[in-house]
């Protein structure tokens, strides 16, 4: 048990401590999603897809408010 703990200190640790690599850049863009994908349009556009069945974009560094689309998905379970 107590390598257990230890290894996740440690997991933590590299986790928190980690750097991005040149060119990269770490910012907030939305809060509370339940994103299951993502994808890159030629024009710089995100999609994200999310678990609820909610396609939404990300234009210009920001979150548009309504969602681009909307899926029925069964997401009783984790199915």
């Amino acid at each position: 048990m107590k390598f257990l703990a230890a290894l996740f200190f440690i997991c933590l640790h590299f986790i928190t401590v980690a750097q991005l690599p040149n060119g990269f850049a770490k910012f907030e863009i939305g809060g509370g999603l339940n994103p299951t994908d993502l994808a890159i349009s030629p024009d710089g556009r995100v999609f994200i897809t999310e678990k609820d069945g909610l396609v939404r974009i990300v234009e210009n560094d920001v979150l548009l408010p309504d969602p681009f689309l909307i899926l029925q998905v069964e997401d009783f379970n984790e199915q």
